[in-house]
Parts: structure tokens; sequence; C-alpha cells
């Protein structure tokens, strides 16, 4: 009878010690999984475990630890058998859970006793977002050093079309109307040009501009952009573009609608990787009362619509598609900031960024943007100034000496009086010890120990009012809220002869009528 109650207590003590083990092992909220080092069948899994891999507890207790892991198996083997002898104690995984989705984990692993022989008990973290975010942030650091380095480029480049532009208008000048040389002059300035446009998208691609708005024809810009696009997308994808001859202008900054354009086209590129369709779509659009945008786009609208017949989108991905650092293509070294960059562009110029699609039958993104006046094209988008007298003391800083030598031949042949430093520090001693008063500062942002911002401030201590010209091939560095001064200016590189002299006329008309309102 004794033995009989002690064997009686003895179950019913394991049977609680079980239902202990149990609910305690199932309601942790840890992924846990038991073990069997030999074979590594799953001999134990609790409720998160079953959720974390997407399984029921009896499909998860039909695997092997190899059917989850995504090494070898015969590595797999090895890593159980150093857990088991706790030579190792802590791994980084990538582990298999339901409908193929993998995922990055760390693992605790050690053994234990369970149910009398030796298994091993494993905690499972999730780290996948963890390693996205480094991998996007590492990513991110890369495109960084990229857009340095195309900066970089485009300074030293824009230094040389200067010079090309500026030497091609003077030689021009001095030609007869006719003469064959005239017209290779023109040949030469006309490759300038084009190489300018090239920089300019160089610079867009780095996101190192300064911003500026203009009234503008959306068709000029998507042919402007369109050789540079159909390298992007290869020659298995055709690229069709449709214009509207009758568009509406729109308000926009050029040089980032050029990067919302390449950003669209890459990601529809990206879904047709067999090859396909890709038409570019611009059309008047007028939207009506009811319309849940009217109230921020008027009721005339410009619609832009970029269209491809790849892989389109899933519902559940196409709710997230804006979302910064979110992306589907990290195989492709996708940030998942190209359409998040691209909604703040449309936003920035008042529109809205809309997109359709259906998984198999391609996608669908419009830009719809306010239409302006059209009459706004002939004019420029600043208010126009009068270029003012060509009389005055401009001192010029710039530390390319070809840029430097042909500026000043420019001001000083329209009849200013120049001069001139290298850098920051020789223009502080040059203004020391000018007899005459400075009327203008126009220098370059980029030079070595005092740059164009600093000497700017440093020479406003002693010349207030003085109005200031920054000039720049790659203003990835310039803080755009300086020009939000009345005499500060932005000239970008390249610029021809008349671009330089209308800045500088403008300029100084400008600072002159500011001071005669003073005076009043």
């Amino acid at each position: 009878m004794d033995d009989d109650r002690d064997r009686s207590q003895l179950a019913r003590a394991l049977d609680e010690s079980e239902r202990r083990y149990r609910e305690t092992f199932d309601t942790n909220p840890a992924v846990k999984l038991v073990i069997d080092p030999e074979s590594g069948q799953l001999i134990d899994a609790n409720s998160a475990a079953c959720r974390f891999y997407g399984h029921s507890r009896e499909a998860l207790l039909t695997l092997r630890i190899q059917d989850i892991n995504t090494l070898p198996d015969h590595v797999v083997k090895e890593e159980m058998q150093r857990a088991r002898e706790e030579k190792r104690l802590f791994f980084k995984f990538r582990h298999l859970a339901a409908r193929g989705v993998v995922k990055d984990v760390e693992v605790y692993s050690g053994p234990m006793t369970w149910h009398g022989r030796q298994v091993l008990h494993s905690i499972i973290i999730d780290v996948s977002d963890r390693h996205r975010l480094e991998e996007q942030l590492v990513r991110a650091q890369r495109m960084e050093a990229i857009g340095q380095l195309a900066g970089g480029i485009a300074h030293d480049f824009n230094n040389i079309l200067t010079v090309i532009l500026g030497s091609s208008e003077a030689a021009r000048r001095s030609l007869p109307t006719g003469s064959p040389a005239a017209a290779h002059v023109a040949e030469i300035a006309g490759a300038a040009l084009q190489a300018a446009e090239i920089t300019q998208q160089l610079l867009t691609l780095a996101r190192k501009h300064v911003a500026a708005s203009e009234v503008v024809d959306l068709n000029t810009l998507v042919l402007r952009t369109d050789r540079m696009l159909r390298r992007l997308i290869g020659e298995n994808i055709e690229l069709v573009t449709v214009p509207d001859p009758e568009l509406w202008a729109v308000l926009l900054d050029p040089a980032r609608f050029q990067q919302l354009l390449v950003n669209l086209v890459v990601n529809a590129r990206d879904a047709m990787p067999a090859g396909g369709r890709l038409t570019l779509t611009t059309e008047n659009h007028l939207v009506q009362p009811e319309d849940e945008h009217s109230a921020r786009l008027g009721a005339r609208v410009v619609r832009l619509a970029v269209e491809d017949t790849g892989c389109g989108i899933e519902p559940a991905i196409l709710e997230r598609i804006f979302e910064p650092l979110f992306t589907t293509k990290e195989h492709l070294g996708s940030s998942g900031l190209g359409l998040a960059t691209c909604q703040n562009i449309v936003e920035q110029a008042s529109g809205v960024l809309l997109v359709e699609s259906t998984p198999g039958r391609g996608s669908r993104f419009e830009v719809l943007l306010p239409a302006v006046d059209a009459s706004a094209l002939s004019r420029p988008a600043a208010p126009a100034m009068p270029t003012g007298p060509t009389e005055g003391t401009v001192l010029v800083v710039e530390d390319e000496p070809a840029v430097r030598r042909l500026v000043s031949g420019t001001l000083a042949d329209a009849g200013y009086r120049v001069l001139t430093a290298q850098n920051g520090d020789e223009a502080l001693r040059v203004a020391r010890e000018a007899e005459v008063p400075l009327d203008l500062l126009l220098t370059d942002v980029v030079m070595p120990l005092i740059g164009g911002t600093e000497l700017a401030q440093r020479l406003r201590r002693s010349h207030p009012t003085l109005p200031v010209i920054f000039m720049s091939g790659y203003p990835g560095n310039f803080d755009e809220t300086i020009l939000s001064s009345e005499s500060a200016e932005f000239l970008a590189k390249p610029f021809s002869s008349h671009q330089l002299l209308a800045k500088v006329g403008q300029t100084l008309a400008r600072a002159e009528l500011a001071r005669r309102g003073d005076d009043t």
C-alpha cells in the first residue's frame, strides 16, 4: 500500500512538473526549440516558435533543424556538436520559415537533460530588421562616398567647361561672321553645353545641387533626359514617349525632377528583368471639385505617367512602397529611399504621386502637378532686374587660375574694376588694402582653408551691405539658407560670359535699389 501511494504521489509530482514545464516553456515569448543533437530532429517547440516559423506545432515537429538552417547539413551537424560540447553557445544563422521567408537569427544553444536524455535547448532571436538597417546604413554610406566622388569630378569638370564656354564665346566675338573658324568655335561651345548638361545629371544623381524652382515645359525635361534613360534601361526594354503637344507649364526644380524620373524608370526596369515596354506619357488633366486632391492641386493639372509591363506589386507591398527604408530589392543593393525621395520631390512641387499596380500585369505611377501660367515660360523665374551700369569694383576669388583669368577678364572687358585673389586668405588681405570700396564679392564656394561662405561672412563684418555672388560647380556643401539674404546670389558653373555679366549686373542693380530704399 505504501509503495502504491508513493508511486501515485511520484506520478502526480511528475505530471505537475510536466505541466509547469509545458506552461513555462509554451508561454515564454522567446522563440524556443528542443533539438535532438544526433539527428537534428525537432523534439519540442513553443508557441512563439510556431508563430515565428509560420508552422503549426505538429508540422514543425516533423522537421529537422537542417530543414530550417540554410547552411549545408554537415555544417549544421558540426555546429550542433560544438553546442553539445559547450565549445560554442552563441551562433548567427539564417533560418527558413514558411512560404520561403528567410530570417536572420541569433541563436543561444546549449545542452540540457530532457526526459532522461541529452538534448539541445535553443533560444532564437530574430535580427532581420537590425541586419536590414545595418545593410541599408552601409549602402547609404557607399552611396554617399559615390556622391562625393561624383561631386568632386563634377566640380573639376565644371571649372574646365566654364573656361571652354567663356573662351569659345570670346573667340567667336573676335571672328568675322560666316568664317569657317567661327562655325568650328560654335561647335565647341555646343559640345561644352552638352557636356554641362551631362555633368548636371551627374550632380542630380549625387543629389548635389542648389534647389531652384522654375516654370518649365515638362515635355522638354522628359526629352532632355531621354538619352540617359535609354542607357539605364538597356536594350531589352522598349521606351515609348507620348507627349501632349499642348501641355500646360508647371513650376518645379528641373534637376530634382530628373532625379524623380530616373528613380521611377529604374524601378520599372527592375520590374522587367526579362524585358518589356516602358511608356512615359504627359497630358493635361482637369480635376473635379469632388476629387480628394482638388484642394492641393487646383483644377488644372499636368499628369506624367510612368507605366511598365513588369511583374506588378502585391497589395501588401503596395501599401508600404513610399515608406523610407522599405525595399523588396535588397539583392539589388536598394537603399529603400528611391520612392520615398520621389514622393518628397513631388510634394515639394505641390503635387501628388499615385500608383496603381496588378500582380503580373505591371505598374503605373502618376505624377500630378498643378499647372501654371504658360506665358511665364518666356520670362525668367525670378523677377526681371535691370542689367545695371557696368561699373563698380568686383573682388573675384577663385582658386582655379584659368577660371579666375576668364572671369576677371570678362568683367574687365565689360568695364568693371576687378580685384582678384586665389583663396580666402588672400581675398581678406586684398580687401583690407583696396584703395576703393568694394561693390561686389564674386567667390567660388569650395576653396582650401577659407571657403566662399566663410569669406563672405568675414568680409561683411567690415562691409555689412556687400552683395555676394557664390559660384560653384559642386554645391554639395553649400548652405542654401544663405541665399535667403537679399544680397546673396548663386551662379552655377559652367556659365557663359552672358550669364556672368547678367548675374553681376542684376546683383549690383538690386543692391543699388536696396540702398536707395534705405536712404529714403
